[in-house]
């Protein structure tokens, strides 16, 4: 129960809305234990773009595709 509904987000939202983005963005509660089963974790805000999360509760994880895209969609489009 974090995070802010900050710019970038609602950004990214309406960008994968119209399909601008080659994968679609969900939000809402997602409980730590479905967390720690993902392949990939990035956090968002509009001063650093997107942020890979290394480790959680010493799970380890990776940079998936869709974090690098996006990554590279933010600094096509806005520049971080």
């Amino acid at each position: 129960e974090c995070g802010v509904n900050g710019c970038l987000r609602q950004y990214l939202l309406d960008c994968s809305s119209k399909g601008e983005l080659q994968h679609q963005i969900a939000t809402g509660n997602i409980p730590l234990e479905s967390i720690c089963q993902y392949d990939s974790v990035a956090l968002i805000n509009s001063v650093f773009g997107l942020w890979p999360v290394a480790t959680i509760n010493s799970q380890r994880f990776g940079v998936s595709k869709a974090c690098r895209s996006t990554s590279n969609f933010i600094r096509q489009r806005l520049g971080l």
